[in-house]
């Protein structure tokens, strides 16, 4: 069996991954100073690139324990949409402003952005944000009476588990970390029938529509 290795950070490896004649073929991302073990944002690169539809595998596997607690989730609310508000540095989404991304992340746009995707009142929506302060999108949960936020979905996992009162959730346990929440949302939004995303796309799943264009 023949074999190829290359490195992410080749000038030609999207060339290379396109004509080798390899059995199998390696990417290597981690010979590289300073480089993380995962990077997924270069594969998601290069996947763009080759103009395949395999972004979504560019993360690690979810653990089972994501899996469990997203299952739970699904059970528990039935189909739903996920939407996924993330407000970050200016710099993350091109050129728009820090004021075009408030805009773009308000409960207004958002409510906007669902009517167009022909989501209704009776559809529940699954909002996640790294915004500390939810109730900035009250608005969506008036508009659409099933949103459920973030810590909506930890009490529905801690409902399953005698172990997990959410009282004590929210003071010590895994499923008070944002890194647990991130890759729940990320579980979750695989499974919705639809998925609004802030930007193209951090969410490493096929997302409906768009918060900043």
């Amino acid at each position: 069996m023949s074999k190829d290795e290359i490195s992410v950070d080749a000038d030609n490896v999207v060339d290379r991954l396109k004509h080798s004649s390899a059995d199998l073929l390696i990417l290597q991302q981690w010979g590289a100073h300073n480089r993380p073990c995962f990077d997924g944002d270069v594969l998601q690169k290069i996947a763009h690139a080759l103009s395949e539809e395999t972004t979504a595998r560019c993360p690690p596997a979810p653990s089972r324990f994501i899996v469990g607690m997203g299952d739970k989730v699904r059970t528990s609310v039935g189909e739903y949409v996920t939407v996924d508000v993330r407000r970050e540095n200016p710099t993350s989404f091109s050129s728009s402003s820090n004021d075009d991304i408030v805009k773009a992340t308000s409960a207004e746009h958002i409510v906007q952005v669902l009517r167009q995707g022909g989501v209704t009142r009776h559809d529940t929506v699954l909002l996640f944000t790294n915004m500390l302060d939810s109730s900035i999108f009250d608005a969506v949960a008036d508009a659409y009476p099933k949103t459920l936020f973030e810590d909506d979905i930890v009490r529905i996992v801690a409902s399953y588990d005698d172990r997990y009162h959410y009282n004590i959730v929210m003071q010590r346990s895994p499923l008070r970390s944002a890194v647990f929440r991130r890759q729940l949302a990320r579980y979750l939004a695989g499974f919705g029938t639809k998925t609004i995303c802030t930007v193209e796309s951090k969410m490493y799943i096929p997302c409906d529509a768009y918060l900043v264009k």
